[in-house]
């Protein structure tokens, strides 16, 4: 059977009663499919893209319906319960096609989507049309729908659909860095709310990918607070953007009371920004506490060279087990210099 001149409703007609569509679904497809013929705006292969997406399925069920066997493609129940589903999910985009009538743009987007909804379950598909409807970027953008589409646990539902949307206004002037923040929220490195407040904290961070890319490897110390930001606004500045060392510093920062201290390293401190040394500033706050603990650190590899490794990791085991605090550090130092003395 030819069907690509044949109006969806005479197919429709042709299955009635013989499968699982309801008479509800059989009028959204009829509805659906005139709507968008009758409607001048849409161009015609955005119409054809709908009416082809139903006519592939109709097609195949109006064979087994007028007691036809398909050559390319022998018949099979599972298959046949295939097409059916996938014509109940096109009959709810049809639902929403009927409802948005009135929205010249809604029509457009949702005239376009048919394809799309058949990677979703049948019980999904209301949420995604209306995802896709809020966040019209879903259509153009391919890695926005990757994000989408991998984390859509997170996103179809009310307050999911909803972020979608606030994020396509608040992102409208920075639509290259939407997937990037859309991904990050979905990897739960940043927060919804904290991504839809960066458009208004740092307009200017959000223009310069390696920038960005960066604050948001270390969300926790960069880019989670107002603080954060602040703290990586000096940072970058104090030590010319060398993305190095701002990394090297983002575990040091990700523990609180640490952003004036951040900043004296380089000229206090400077072995401690180099590869051999650069674990120390990951330690703890029981390691370290203010200056004092940073300039103990590096007088011991200034006095121990290589073998500090080993006093250090020995003086970290002591805190540990409470033998000692970082306020006693002293007398871990004066009995280190005393064994060394006496050893042959």
């Amino acid at each position: 059977m030819a069907t690509e001149a044949v109006p969806i409703s005479s197919l429709l007609d042709t299955i009635h009663d013989q499968f699982s569509i309801t008479m509800e679904e059989e009028n959204a497809l009829k509805t659906a499919s005139e709507l968008l013929h009758s409607t001048e705006t849409l161009h015609k292969s955005t119409v054809s893209n709908f009416d082809q997406e139903v006519k592939k399925r109709l097609q195949r069920l109006c064979i087994i319906a007028l007691g036809g066997v398909s050559i390319d493609e022998p018949v099979s129940p599972k298959q046949n319960e295939k097409y059916i589903q996938e014509l109940k999910k096109l009959a709810t985009l049809a639902h929403e096609i009927v409802v948005n009538q009135d929205n010249q743009d809604v029509l457009m987007q949702l005239s376009v989507i048919p394809g799309y909804v058949m990677e979703f379950a049948q019980e999904e598909v209301s949420l995604a049309v209306r995802a896709y409807i809020a966040c019209p970027d879903l259509l153009i953008n391919d890695s926005l729908r990757k994000n989408f589409m991998q984390h859509k646990d997170q996103f179809l539902s009310e307050k999911g659909i909803q972020f979608l949307g606030n994020m396509t206004n608040k992102y409208t002037n920075f639509p290259d860095v939407l997937a990037k923040i859309v991904g990050s929220v979905a990897k739960k490195m940043i927060t919804q709310e904290r991504a839809l407040e960066l458009p208004s904290e740092i307009p200017d961070l959000l223009t310069n990918e390696g920038v960005l890319n960066l604050m948001l490897s270390y969300p926790q110390a960069y880019l989670n607070t107002v603080e954060a930001i602040d703290i990586f606004r000096k940072v970058h500045r104090h030590y010319g953007g060398d993305v190095t060392i701002i990394t090297t510093l983002a575990p040091f920062l990700s523990y609180p009371g640490r952003k004036e201290l951040a900043l004296t390293i380089k000229n206090q401190t400077p072995i401690l920004l180099t590869n051999k040394w650069d674990y120390i500033l990951a330690f703890g706050s029981e390691y370290i506490q203010d200056a004092s603990d940073m300039r103990f650190f590096s007088r011991v590899i200034g006095e121990f060279g290589e073998q500090a490794h080993v006093f250090i990791k020995d003086y970290c085991q002591c805190i540990d087990e409470k033998v000692i605090t970082s306020k006693e550090k002293s007398i871990a130092l004066e009995f280190a210099q005393q064994f060394r003395a006496v050893s042959p």
